[in-house]
This record gives C-alpha cells, sequence and structure tokens, in this order.
C-alpha cells in the first residue's frame, strides 16, 4: 500500500478513535511507559541527543528537547522550541494498523500550539526488536482513550 494512503488510512482511523475518547463520561488514563521501553521510543521519535528523562517534573516525564522539527513549534518556531520539551504523558499498546501488529499509541505534549491541544500522538510499531515510528498527528490528543479488547 503507497505510504500516503496508508498515512490517511491511520489518520482516519485514529480520528475516529479520538472521537469515541471525546464522547466518554469517565476519564480513564493510560500508565506512563517503564522508563526503558520510553526511551526505545524516543530512540525513535526524537533526534538521538535530544533524549532525556525531566526530573523537574512530578512524576518525571520522559521526553526530548529540543522540540522535532515534525512538530509545529519545531518546524515554525525554532528559537522557541530550544526551550521546549515533547514529553510522553500516555500510552495505549494495541493493534491499531493490521492484526497481530505491536503497536503503541503514545500522546505527547509540550510542542504544538494552544489551538493543537499543545500536542499530539505518535503510532509506534515494534519491529524485530526496536520500535519505529509510523507517524505523527497533530492535535489528536489520545490520553484519555481507552483500549476495548477485540471480541471475536
Amino acid at each position: 500500500m503507497p505510504a500516503l494512503v496508508t498515512e490517511r488510512l491511520l489518520a482516519v482511523i485514529l480520528l475516529l478513535a479520538a472521537s469515541k475518547c471525546f464522547g466518554q463520561t469517565s476519564v480513564w488514563r493510560s500508565p506512563v511507559p517503564r522508563q526503558q521501553e520510553a526511551f526505545a521510543w524516543l530512540r525513535a521519535v526524537c533526534p538521538s541527543s535530544a533524549v532525556q528523562l525531566h526530573t523537574g517534573a512530578t512524576p518525571a516525564e520522559p521526553g526530548c528537547k529540543p522540540c522535532p522539527e515534525y512538530t509545529t513549534i519545531g518546524s515554525v518556531q525554532p528559537e522557541m522550541a530550544v526551550h521546549r520539551s515533547f514529553d510522553i504523558e500516555t500510552v495505549i499498546y494495541g493493534s491499531f494498523t493490521m492484526p497481530g501488529a505491536e503497536e503503541a499509541v503514545a500522546n505527547f505534549g509540550g510542542c504544538e500550539p494552544h489551538a493543537s491541544g499543545n500536542g499530539g500522538s505518535v503510532l509506534l510499531r515494534k519491529l524485530r526488536e526496536s520500535w519505529k515510528m509510523v507517524n505523527y498527528t497533530r492535535g489528536l490528543l489520545t490520553s484519555n482513550c481507552k483500549n476495548v479488547p477485540h471480541e471475536e
């Protein structure tokens, strides 16, 4: 499947999932990932020199600083990007794009403007033993989504 079609399909799937999340009456936050796994994701998401643990946060959040170039602040406001960090807030595990895929949707905050909800979500896929970034969607906040098991 061409990359553009795959990205559009993924965006539609994630948008439908997001609309389901906003309609829920109870708030549920997925757990912040273990530090070791978070750093594995950050190696796929951030420039290698930017991966860090923000110890000033409570609890400490793994992220990258400066903002990656594919974020709005990283691409449009590089002078501001050096002072901002792209932090993992929550994660949802599942198979989002195909059956049996080992994937995660990580909600990141800090590198988008207020109009985009100050963040976005990254779809990651585990290939062999490492995580690869598949897509980033600005403004798609998945921190309140629930993972619903598929029943056959």
